[in-house]
């Protein structure tokens, strides 16, 4: 019998396992032969069969998307990717076609007849799939869309300003801002999301930016009114009471400084109020005849008495430069800034016709001015500077 050198080696092996003189006498597992004999119409068979699974595929995917009667109800990315598909199987193709081509003609008549049957459904699949594909291309261009980009960043600017909750408490007068313009804002945010539907829908990268935007409005707007409930109902009795005790303090105040305390309480008051006033502007007129009488009574008391001075800002001397250049041409004598600083307000208002954004600083001051009114000669005034982010910090002054 004659062996091949392999099996030659594999009985050696197994003999030399089972001498009686092993130390680990054992029977190793015998492998096959790898044969390098190939077959042609097998191999050439196996890869027409893998080209027909894939083409398979993407003509199933083809007609689940042909009955669809707009681009916005075909899935963007799986379009974009099927070219990857396309190749894959052209691929396959060209290795069935090595295969065919080392087979005589009168064997191969069969291989070659679903060769070529399977490259014009490859190519009817790729027209099919271009057509798709430009068609998704051109409606999700971001040339398509120049205004993109600023409707993202009002979008952003809108719901970062809801997020300010904080101030319901800093500063009722800006929560009162920004609660005006949430009818406008929620307007707004149905005009973005279905100006930009396709590209929401299609999950493309401005899209899903775009929806993340509207999920943190949501979620911001949500809080924020859910603050202004609170304070809709309770802001009525804080302010009935603070009125009242303006009142009762009103009535012993004198020149050892309690109508300073007074001006404050006052001026936190009128912010208040204002907040009311956009909350719920029923309960708002119930309290402002009471307001204003007692704003009154304390500006006729307060006009000799000198206000706080507690400013710490580096600037005074040009905001003096600044008042006596403006529209009220002071005759300035001496100048008292209650706050320690200016106070910012940043969010967006809509004016009827478009969105502006809204960078301001604001800081109230006191002069004594020359009054006729008055019979000691002058008087404590009260201005309000107005500082605009947007303008190069421009100043400007009206009557507080």
């Amino acid at each position: 019998m004659n062996y091949s050198t392999t099996n030659l080696l594999i009985l050696v092996i197994v003999v030399a396992s089972l001498h009686p003189y092993s130390v680990n006498a054992q029977v190793l597992p015998v492998v096959p032969a790898k044969t390098d004999a190939a077959d042609p119409v097998a191999d050439a068979d196996f890869y027409l069969q893998k080209a027909e699974l894939k083409i398979a595929e993407l003509e199933t995917f083809i007609e689940s998307i042909q009955d669809k009667t707009s681009l916005r109800q075909v899935p963007f990315r799986p379009v974009m990717t099927s070219g990857r598909g396309i190749r894959q199987v052209s691929h396959t193709l060209g290795l069935a076609k090595a295969k065919i081509d080392l087979l005589p003609e009168h064997v191969s008549v069969e291989q070659v007849r679903q060769h070529a049957q399977l490259l014009q459904r490859v190519k009817g699949a790729s027209e099919s799939l271009a057509t798709f594909q430009y068609g998704l291309q051109a409606s999700l261009d971001p040339q398509a869309f120049p205004e993109l980009k600023a409707d993202a960043k009002r979008f952003r600017g809108i719901g970062s300003m809801f997020a300010n909750v904080d101030s319901f408490e800093t500063d009722p007068q800006l929560a009162a801002s920004i609660f005006r313009q949430l009818p406008a804002a929620q307007q707004e945010v149905v005009r973005v999301i279905s100006k930009y539907d396709i590209l929401i829908q299609q999950k493309t990268v401005a899209g899903l930016q775009l929806a993340g935007l509207n999920r943190y409005f949501v979620s911001k707007r949500q809080s924020f009114e859910a603050i202004a409930k609170q304070q809709k109902q309770a802001l009525p009795l804080q302010l009935k009471t603070s009125l009242e005790q303006v009142s009762t303090k009103l009535q012993r105040a004198d020149a050892d400084g309690s109508l300073i305390a007074l001006t404050d309480q006052i001026h936190k008051i009128d912010a208040k109020l204002e907040l009311l006033q956009a909350l719920d502007p029923q309960s708002a007129v119930l309290l402002a005849d009471q307001h204003k009488q007692l704003s009154d009574s304390l500006s006729g008391m307060r006009k000799s008495q000198p206000p706080a001075d507690n400013y710490a800002g580096d600037d005074r001397a040009d905001l003096l430069k600044t008042l006596s250049v403006s529209a009220t041409k002071p005759d300035l004598k001496s100048l008292r800034i209650p706050a320690k600083d200016w106070t910012r307000r940043s969010y967006w208002q809509y004016n009827g016709r478009r969105w502006l954004k809204i960078d301001r600083s604001v800081l109230a001051v006191n002069f004594l001015l020359d009054d006729a009114s008055n019979n000691a000669g002058s008087s404590w005034q009260r201005f309000l500077l107005t500082k605009d982010h947007l303008d190069n910090d421009a100043i400007s002054v009206s009557r507080n």
